[in-house]
């Protein structure tokens, strides 16, 4: 009996014991584990660290032994020095306890609290993270100290924060908001498996200026495979869901001094078609709501190869995407768009629009009966090499309502043929032979930019190019017709050899350009004024050119009012305050 008094009494001393260093040693020692963060700080780290105020506690991350520096900052690395890399409420260091009471403070792991997160890299690849010193120059230029910290990582942990990665160099932006964030692994070896899981409740992904993703949730469980000598990273697990959209990447990257190499693949999984569209901006939300799909779908991408800044030597993209049996009907709608097949196909070698392929080989869907195919491949951008084939009978209406294009009024029954193969270059006046034609009947065109629309809109036109050049295309429009605000519009034209054009012109009636230009919106652009038509115009470019005027049959009135032409490219605008030709 004794003996079971006397180890209770050794187990409740050392209980208490215990409690007592736990309460003693936030009061006793703060200021000795933050001095001696700050040391590690300047010897080891390029950038400042600041902070107002240093905690120690057993309670804020418990059962781990905390250090919380409160409204702290930390700037970066050259040529970003002057920024702040990241900045917040806290940044804890849990602090290994059988290093307490020694001469070195040992550091394992990191908890970051109510922070942003700035990472910054220029145009030849330099960012603002690498804010670590070589060991040697470090050692080099620092006297020993006995009293310091060492760090021996084994998790991060981040809540509640922001990140914003811009990276100059690809061009692309990373934002998100309200990140958490674990990553767990033994960060003091320099070969390690990182096993992380991330929730985001919006990330954006800009890419050259284009939003690819946009205020999208994000959940994801990752293993990274990471050698922090060479810098390099391997993608072994990574399974993401952005919204309803589940995508997995594997592959590898090596960050070097000049640049990086690169072999990532991305695949989305062979998944609803409708999850496809819930990766769309939130201004659709409302819309995918209230829509149904049916279908399967896949999207996969794939980047591989080497990134030199100094060389411009860039990687190979490549991205691939298909849909079978797809349906999409929007609420109400008479009837859904459906048999949607797509199998389209795009490469970039070396991020060289000069270089790039879009492949679609076979886009289709039907309508209520009318079918639409599209088969086309594209080579280049400058001058591209073109080759492609369209047939589509289309109800404007049921295509409006099966969309749910909410604002948008579409009727008329449209009908588009076109067959093309050749090469488009302006600067060697190379025109693709081409055959495509136009027509709509009782159209109406109705957006949400203006309360009045296009309407009685009638097209009939047809494109006829042959020989390759720009002397053998013919265009005809017979006509195009419509009434806007009341008032009626018609030109009928025919166009040929656009190396020396030969016109044949009638147009009659008023375009109120200020509503016109309401009505579609174009952005940079601002027309307004009104325009007054009644001609009849028949003559040759090269007659007009060479002072032949008797040559020339045109005739008729054109008169405007109050007409100004306004682009984001001159600070003036082009004025006519009136005129009568």
């Amino acid at each position: 009996m004794k003996k079971l008094l006397r180890i209770a009494k050794i187990s409740g001393l050392s209980l208490l014991g215990l409690v007592v260093v736990i309460l003693l040693l936030p009061v006793l020692f703060p200021n000795a584990f933050a001095s001696q963060i700050k040391r590690w700080a300047s010897q080891h780290i390029t950038g400042e660290l600041r902070f107002d105020k240093a905690r120690l506690s057993f309670f804020n991350h418990f059962p781990s032994l905390t250090l919380t520096l409160y409204d702290y900052s930390l700037t970066g690395a050259a040529p970003f020095a002057q920024d702040t890399l990241i900045a917040g409420k806290e940044l804890a260091f849990g602090i290994d306890l059988g290093s307490v009471l020694s001469s070195t403070i040992r550091v394992d792991k990191f908890f970051i609290d109510q922070s942003q997160f700035n990472i910054q890299v220029a145009e030849n690849g330099e960012a603002n993270y690498n804010i670590y010193k070589n060991t040697d120059t470090a050692t080099s230029s620092q006297p020993a100290d006995s009293s310091s910290a060492r760090l021996k990582i084994e998790g991060i942990y981040i809540s509640n924060s922001r990140l914003l990665y811009h990276d100059r160099s690809l061009p692309m932006i990373i934002r998100a908001d309200g990140l958490r964030y674990n990553g767990e692994a033994d960060f003091a070896n320099s070969v390690f498996d990182l096993v992380s899981e991330i929730e985001a409740d919006s990330v954006d992904f800009v890419y050259d200026g284009t939003a690819y993703v946009e205020r999208k949730q994000l959940k994801a469980e990752l293993i990274t495979g990471i050698n922090t000598s060479s810098l390099a990273f391997s993608f072994q697990k990574n399974d993401i869901l952005i919204n309803q959209l589940p995508v997995d990447f594997t592959g590898s990257m090596t960050i070097l001094d000049e640049g990086y190499d690169i072999d990532l693949a991305v695949v989305s999984g062979i998944t609803d078609f409708g999850n496809v569209f819930s990766a769309l901006p939130p201004a659709y939300n409302s819309w995918f709501a209230n829509t149904r799909f049916s279908g399967q779908s896949q999207l996969t991408l794939d980047m591989k190869g080497s990134y030199r800044a100094a060389s411009g030597q860039q990687p190979d993209l490549h991205m691939h995407l298909w849909v079978k049996d797809g349906l999409i009907q929007h609420k109400g709608a008479p009837a859904p768009l459906k048999d949607f097949f797509a199998g389209v196909d795009f490469r970039m070698p070396s991020l060289n629009t000069d270089s790039m392929v879009l492949q679609v080989d076979s886009l289709r869907f039907n309508l209520n009966g009318d079918a639409t195919y599209l088969r086309m491949r594209s080579e280049g951008l400058t001058a591209p090499l073109l080759k492609g084939s369209l047939r589509s009978q289309l109800n404007l209406a049921l295509l409006k309502a099966a969309m749910g294009l909410n604002g948008y009024d579409l009727k008329g029954q449209l009908s588009m043929n076109a067959n093309t193969d050749g090469r488009f270059d302006g600067k060697r006046r190379q025109f693709a032979p081409t055959t495509a034609s136009v027509v709509l009947s009782n159209g109406l065109i109705k957006t949400p930019y203006y309360p009045a629309g296009l309407e009685n809109l009638q097209i009939n036109s047809q494109l006829n190019a042959s020989g390759g050049t720009y002397s053998g295309i013919t265009i005809q429009v017979q006509p195009i017709a419509f009434s806007f605000d009341g008032q009626p519009f018609e030109a009928r034209a025919q166009l040929r050899n656009l190396d020396d054009l030969q016109y044949d012109i009638d147009a009659n009636g008023h375009l109120n350009l200020t509503n016109l230009y309401k009505l579609f919106a174009v952005d940079g652009y601002s027309i307004s004024g009104l325009l007054k038509l009644a001609v009849n115009l028949h003559g040759k470019q090269s007659d007009a050119t060479a002072g032949r005027y008797l040559q020339l049959k045109n005739s008729g009135t054109v008169a405007c009012e109050n007409v100004q032409l306004r682009s984001r490219d001159y600070p003036l605008p082009f004025v006519i305050p009136s005129g009568v030709l």
